[in-house]
């Protein structure tokens, strides 16, 4: 639903059809958020990365609370009012996430941390984003054109 209502934006459809099919990402669990997350954006939470992922208005997938208050803040397109409502929303992830501790390996890209002392890996690059084990961040690496020598390492 998502690569189809990204499609339906940039061919220029009906805002209408636009809406009703990004109305229905409910059913994919992407949920219309509290007042401290971007108006227009979703959210969706992953148990593998203890985080929300973030779908934006453009339909661009941000992969973690982190990566998001990084554009938020960093973006210029956000009034403060914005930041500093979803710098409390951020608060409030971090307190309901484990304290993860993040180790640089030489199996991954030198930017990248992987998470230490958890039953599963969780990848970050140095976005912020995060990653439920290798094969999901090989993927985002091979999407972002990433070398092959950071890809395969």
């Amino acid at each position: 639903r998502i690569s189809a209502v990204e499609f339906m934006i940039k061919n220029n459809y009906s805002p209408e059809n636009i809406y009703n099919l990004w109305n229905s990402l409910d059913k994919e669990g992407w949920s219309i958020p509290n007042s401290r997350v971007p108006s227009g954006w979703r959210i969706k939470y992953f148990e593998g990365i203890f985080d929300y992922k973030y779908l934006t208005k453009d339909m661009k997938v941000l992969d973690s609370t982190e990566e998001a208050f990084n554009l938020i803040k960093d973006s210029g397109d956000f009034d403060h009012d914005v930041i500093i409502k979803f710098e409390a929303w951020l608060t409030e992830v971090n307190k309901t996430s484990p304290s993860i501790t993040w180790i640089k390996d030489s199996s991954i890209p030198s930017s990248w941390s992987i998470s230490s002392g958890l039953q599963q890996e969780i990848l970050k690059n140095s976005k912020g984003s995060l990653f439920e084990g290798r094969k999901e961040s090989i993927d985002h690496m091979i999407k972002e054109n990433y070398s092959p020598t950071d890809i395969f390492k």
